[in-house]
């Protein structure tokens, strides 16, 4: 078998110069048009992106006009327990403005496109949706932080509980905000509200 490939190889040696250089031309050409597609690849790429930026800054748009409140934030988030509507964990969009924070949990499908949020609570199949006005919320608390020997065996906690006041009665939410920047400008967001109506 080493016989045979050192016989072409050889055979290849042997080959006139005008086929070596057909060769070589044919490998540019190739190049060149696996270059092409790469260029246009990325071309419709940078296309979709601009598009998706599009469509998420015509919601946010749509969003606060509906609401009629500037979103001050917003976070993906694990929605675990606190509300008779959801019976089990859900992945959902946290959003907040300067009177009240919504939640929104996604259809299988769509989850990530269909951000449309609302007043009272709304459901639309596995979409439900609800707002809590700050001043129902009594205090957010933050697990407390471990010393460094335990914190270095376990993992973080990145829960967050919320104390509300619902039809006369105190319930807790529980959310999973794994980005700290995230969980801090919520939690400034509730604190500057606090301050507001304490004035």
């Amino acid at each position: 078998m080493a016989n045979k490939n050192y016989t072409s190889f050889r055979g290849f040696l042997k080959l006139p110069a005008m086929r070596i250089s057909y060769l070589l031309v044919s490998l540019k050409i190739f190049e060149r048009r696996e270059e092409e597609k790469k260029r246009r690849r990325e071309e419709e790429e940078g296309k979709l992106d601009i598009k998706k930026q599009e469509d998420v800054e015509r919601f946010w748009k749509e969003k606060e006009q509906e609401i009629g409140e500037k979103v001050k934030g917003k976070d993906m988030s694990e929605y675990i327990s606190g509300r008779q509507e959801l019976k089990e964990k859900s992945w959902g969009l946290l959003y907040y403005t300067e009177s009240a924070f919504y939640f929104q949990t996604f259809t299988r499908r769509n989850w990530l496109t269909s951000l449309i949020g609302g007043g009272k609570t709304e459901q639309t199949g596995d979409t439900i949706i609800f707002r809590i006005l700050w001043e129902k919320v009594r205090e957010i608390v933050l697990p407390a932080k471990k010393n460094n020997f335990f914190a270095f065996l376990s993992p973080p906690d990145h829960r967050v509980f919320i104390q509300y006041q619902s039809n006369g009665q105190e319930d807790t939410l529980v959310f999973v905000m794994y980005s700290r920047d995230s969980r801090d400008r919520f939690l400034d967001c509730y604190h500057q509200s606090k301050k507001r109506s304490s004035l």
